[in-house]
């Protein structure tokens, strides 16, 4: 489950780090960031999912990556989701780590100009931030007037945080992907390039990467968009319809009667 939204410089949200809990209301004026605030989710999704990787993920909501900037300052935006780790996966980590955290910086490559990856890392940590700084109050403002921090990217250069664990790690720099195993000494590096996600091209062994694979597995599966349909939702719902939500509403009916079936 999500634990934790973090944007910086993204489209209309200056900075933004919001806590997720297991039901969540979001309410704000218009224009305030609410769908904004989701699509960090769909963006990472979608980075991780198309072939194309950065470009197509931004390509599918702005011609310029500079459009998808805060007020169109500067040239990058970084985007940070927090989750908590199944129980059954902690105990084969033996309880250490009890969240993921995934990071990105993307931006124009000052040497091509092309859109890119100019930072992404993926971390098991001990606890989520909203454990580290305490119980989070029942109601907030959204979004809150937090003072920006220059990065919400943990930077290669600097110690890794007390308990913290890099698994995947893309240097732009040099252009190297490093992957470590979740539990042992074993590492390895690929050059995939400024364009393609790590991530999403995480060796497949469960042995290795439990975690992280159950992590990109849910960006891929877990992830849905809504497009609801005022005529479908008028009309009756067949039945023999899916009992898993449809992006229209057109199942909503009987996916209200599994869940009191299953309350």
């Amino acid at each position: 489950m999500i634990a934790q939204i973090e944007a910086l410089s993204y489209c209309c949200l200056h900075y933004v780090r919001q806590h997720i809990g297991p039901f969540q209301v979001l309410i704000g004026p218009n224009a305030s960031g609410k769908s904004t605030l989701l699509d960090v989710v769909a963006f990472l999704a979608d980075l991780v999912r198309e072939k194309e990787g950065v470009a197509a993920a931004v390509a599918g909501r702005a011609p310029d990556v500079r459009d998808l900037c805060w007020m169109r300052r500067g040239e990058s935006f970084e985007l940070a989701i927090e989750a908590a780790i199944p129980e059954t996966l902690r105990v084969r980590k033996n309880g250490n780590y009890a969240c993921v955290r995934y990071e990105v910086r993307v931006g124009l490559l000052p040497e091509t100009r092309e859109v890119s990856l100019l930072a992404e890392v993926l971390w098991l940590k001990p606890e989520t931030s909203a454990e580290e700084n305490g119980a989070a109050i029942q109601r907030t403002r959204f979004p809150e007037d937090l003072p920006p921090p220059n990065t919400i990217v943990t930077s290669a250069g600097k110690r890794t945080p007390p308990g913290w664990r890099r698994v995947v790690n893309k240097v732009t720099e040099s252009g190297n992907d490093y992957f470590r195993s979740e539990s042992s000494d074993w590492n390895n590096l690929f050059r995939l390039g400024p364009r393609r996600s790590a991530l999403a091209n995480l060796p497949e062994d469960e042995e290795k990467f439990p975690v992280s694979i159950w992590f990109r597995r849910s960006l891929l599966e877990g992830v849905q968009r809504l497009a609801l349909n005022s005529e479908s939702l008028r009309r009756p719902s067949r039945p023999g319809s899916p009992r898993q939500f449809q992006p229209d509403g057109s199942n909503l009916p009987w996916v209200v009667n599994d869940l009191q079936a299953r309350a």
